[in-house]
């Protein structure tokens, strides 16, 4: 992390996925507490427009837990920063919203992680021990 903090002198920004929030929310994972750990300086925290759709659908028409899980989703991003992006698709519009930015994305779809790492796009992930880190 420090080398991130070297080579970036801009406040961080961590774009949060829906499948990030809600696999980390399933678990019970305090994902503010994890940022505040990765990054000792300052962060933002955005979502784009795309995810907040997505999880606004899901919250109105997934299944059960899905939908409660969604709905939570949607709670915890009302403080977040809205990213506009041209696409309307959520995973292009993180890979969008990340290069624009210079962003650093919360995710746990490993083909959005994939298409990042092509790009050079950093990336947040969840251990199977429940921890967050880089995504090598």
């Amino acid at each position: 992390m420090e080398t991130y903090r070297l080579r970036h002198d801009k406040v961080p920004l961590i774009l949060l996925d829906s499948s990030g929030l809600i696999h980390a929310l399933s678990r019970r994972i305090d994902i503010i507490s994890w940022f505040d750990i990765l990054f000792a300086s300052p962060y933002k925290i955005g979502i784009t427009k795309a995810v907040l759709e997505e999880l606004k659908k899901l919250s109105a028409t997934g299944t059960g837990k899905t939908r409660l899980l969604a709905a939570l989703s949607l709670k915890l991003c009302e403080k977040c920063t809205i990213i506009d992006t041209q696409t309307l698709i959520a995973d292009d519009s993180l890979l969008e919203a990340s290069l624009k930015h210079d962003g650093i994305v919360f995710t746990c779809d490993s083909g959005l992680r994939r298409r990042l790492s092509e790009q050079g796009v950093p990336a947040i992930i969840i251990t199977n021990d429940n921890r967050l880190i880089f995504s090598p």
